[in-house]
């Protein structure tokens, strides 16, 4: 059996994960095994019945008081109890911050291989894998030797699409984990929601960058007329001309590290960032992102 981790914000489900289930739909067709899901919290339970046209047949409802909000060590150790319960044999998530961190809990905790942002995969014995690396720049084949294979899925390597030939109604098993304090040590607890109008990196569809190379703050010129012809915007920058994160901008404190992400004002148009520390010139930047051209 596959099981896929589909992804949620308080009930709002990651658009990421529905491609990940596609990515999971022709997996289970290749291995002639069931695609089911695993959804997190009871303020997950509603999106249960729209996973049946993304091929999947039973979502495993995980239930625990203290499951409100993203706990990745307590999400890990309930999907690790979860597998041993029912015998999943490819445990899979979204690349995105999120699945690759609870999926790498779930590696250590199983003692197991991990393959994070695959593009490919073939179920075979070895199961062997394409993924992505240095922000898609490289594609590794990997091989994977493990009783239950872990793999996350690349960000837009697939297309989210729904299967007519599938189930519509999905059947919900409940699923209590026995989870200790230790496991919510380090939790969501609060949020700084981002300001409307403002767009983020990862959902520009165009990002125009420029490091040493443009050897001064002046040379920065250029990027500043195009994003002007384009009514783009920049980030802030400081004096020496080096543009930084706008820390109060983040929507989740935890997930959103220094450097990761930078938070825009207008709506998908051409920001550019003007130092060697805009994000979109490193690869974990990259790889969320459609069209990343470093200057």
């Amino acid at each position: 059996m596959i099981l896929g981790l589909v992804e949620h914000d308080r009930g709002r489900p990651n658009d990421l994960s529905f491609q990940m289930l596609a990515f999971g739909r022709r997996l289970a067709a290749g291995r002639g095994e069931p695609l089911e899901a695993v959804l997190i919290g009871t303020e997950a339970e509603p999106i249960a019945g729209a996973l049946g046209a993304h091929g999947v047949s039973k979502v495993h409802l995980i239930r625990h008081d203290e499951l409100t909000d993203y706990a990745p060590e307590a999400w890990a150790e309930a999907i690790v109890q979860l597998i041993a319960s029912t015998g999943a044999t490819v445990v899979m998530a979204a690349g995105s911050d999120r699945g690759n961190e609870v999926m790498a809990h779930v590696a250590a905790r199983t003692e197991m291989p991990m393959a994070s942002n695959c593009v490919a995969a073939d179920p075979g014995d070895p199961f062997q894998v394409t993924r992505q690396r240095w922000g898609g720049t490289l594609l590794e084949e990997a091989v994977l030797r493990a009783p239950v294979t872990l793999i996350t899925v690349a960000p837009h390597a697939v297309q989210a699409d729904s299967s007519p030939a599938t189930p519509t109604e999905v059947a919900v098993a409940p699923f209590d984990p026995n989870l200790s304090e230790q496991e919510f040590r380090v939790r969501v607890t609060d949020r700084v929601e981002k300001p409307a109008g403002q767009t983020s990196l990862s959902e520009a569809r165009v990002v125009v960058g420029g490091g040493r190379g443009v050897g001064s703050a002046a040379g920065f010129g250029a990027l500043e007329q195009a994003v002007g012809r384009h009514r783009g915007v920049l980030p802030r920058r400081n004096q020496r001309g080096v543009a930084y994160p706008r820390r109060s901008d983040r929507p989740d404190r935890r997930a959103h590290r220094s450097g990761s992400v930078h938070r825009l004002r207008d709506q998908r148009r051409h920001p550019a960032h003007r130092g060697v520390q805009g994000s979109e010139t490193h690869p974990g930047g990259q790889h969320r992102s459609r069209g990343a051209h470093p200057g």
